[in-house]
């Protein structure tokens, strides 16, 4: 009986122990899960800002590609201008020539 009243009163030791050791495991298995959770993010991370380098690489190219193709187009549309007004003058001088003939 004297057994059975020292178990008895160490119950709540007992119990409280439990409570320590399961709180324990449930920590370890937090900080492993976190711990993966961690490496997938980091990768992801990685993943992400390799996508973010490849891509900010492929619009600085087609940036340049496309400023050389308006500076191109800005030339071409310059010459013709000149071109036309060209025409316009000489056409201009012979109408009032014509005209001044009549």
């Amino acid at each position: 009986m004297k057994n059975g009243m020292l178990l008895h009163s160490q119950l709540p030791l007992l119990v409280a122990l439990i409570q320590e050791i399961n709180k324990y495991k449930n920590s370890k298995s937090r900080g492993k899960r976190l711990e993966q959770e961690h490496g997938l993010l980091s990768r992801q991370i990685g993943v992400l800002q390799h996508q973010l380098e490849q891509r900010t690489e492929e619009t600085v190219k087609q940036r340049q590609e496309h400023s050389s193709i308006i500076l191109g187009l800005q030339t071409d549309l310059n010459h013709k201008l000149e071109e036309l007004f060209c025409y316009l003058t000489r056409l201009l001088l012979a109408a009032r020539g014509l005209i001044s003939q009549l």
